[in-house]
């Protein structure tokens, strides 16, 4: 389902929890490396669904639009243990013709401190045609409009 864009109200910042398990952790209790790209893709997603109504299966499966990432870069800060929720922000930081660039940091929810933060580019595509080779789309205006009114409050 489509949700109308406010053109008026600036969007509130989001934040997507994830609480990590045990099985993310190694024998010591420290959440794998990999995790927080996993984290951050799942946060992602998680703000598609909220800021234009659809996450990246139903923008594949029902428009016809792949979202593919192009780029991914993750730092890490601190170690984080299953049992300290994360609070995961997403920001857009950059539209382009085809592409958005996210910026993304993960907060202990307890202490507040930085676990990762990164920066992930995704590119639109057409998911409707079965080329050989994938072509670049421009954004879906639904993804556009939902991306500059973020653009604008930062």
């Amino acid at each position: 389902m489509l949700k109308p864009i406010e053109q008026d109200a600036p969007p509130r910042p989001f934040v997507h929890a994830i609480a990590p398990y045990w099985a993310d952790a190694d024998p010591a209790g420290i959440v794998y490396t990999a995790r927080f790209t996993d984290y951050a893709l799942r946060a992602i997603d998680a703000w598609m669904i909220d800021r234009i109504g659809a996450g990246f299966y139903v923008m594949n499966t029902t428009w016809g639009i792949g979202t593919p990432f192009v780029h991914t870069e993750c730092d890490l800060r601190a170690p984080a243990r299953p049992g300290e929720n994360l609070n995961i922000s997403v920001s857009v930081e950059r539209l382009g013709k085809t592409s958005i660039t996210f910026a993304v940091q993960g907060h202990g929810a307890q202490r507040g401190l930085l676990h990762f933060e990164g920066r992930f580019i995704c590119v639109c595509v057409s998911s409707l045609e079965e080329n050989v080779e994938v072509q670049p789309i421009a954004l879906d205006i639904r993804i556009r409009s939902a991306a500059e009114a973020e653009l604008r409050v930062t």
